[in-house]
């Protein structure tokens, strides 16, 4: 499937491949996914690059993306977000190589601390976090406007 899980590239930013898998990934509806090109994607990606300092990893196959992750820097915290796997390409090690390449990132930056956020009703994913030694503190859930209505005043 031309995958090696061990090769993880790191980029300043996130390309198109990166943002293709990526789209729909932090709850949204596919709708609500982010746009490849245009000025809806330049808003994207300035949210994407929005901390101090990121990085964002992939593996690729070929010349896609098939598992991603951002890590975002500040002070002595390091933070790990969007990881995904494309679904063809799960259970084969990804998210764990990604993920330690990440934290590694991370301690090189100087990050002493490392927090990640996993969706509540993710088990696979909290099941692999735990396994990497990261516990449960808190929950969080998104906010999405339901379709067809303006925002709420």
């Amino acid at each position: 499937d031309g995958v090696d899980p061990v090769q993880v590239v790191m980029t300043a930013e996130p390309d198109d491949a990166w943002l293709a898998l990526y789209e729909g990934s932090a709850g949204l509806p596919s709708s609500a996914g982010l746009p490849a090109s245009g000025a809806a994607s330049l808003h994207a990606r300035r949210l994407l690059t929005s901390a101090r300092w990121q990085a964002f990893g992939s593996v690729r196959a070929d010349s896609r993306a098939v598992a991603i992750g951002r890590l975002s820097l500040s002070g002595s915290w390091a933070g790990l977000n969007a990881i995904k796997v494309d679904p063809r390409y799960r259970r084969r090690g990804l998210a764990t190589a990604l993920t330690a390449a990440l934290v590694d990132e991370a301690r090189t930056r100087g990050a002493q601390n490392v927090y990640l956020q996993a969706e509540d009703d993710n088990a696979p994913a909290r099941t692999l976090y735990r396994r990497l030694g990261f516990a449960d503190h808190h929950g969080y859930h998104y906010r999405v406007e339901p379709a067809g209505q303006g925002p709420a005043r």
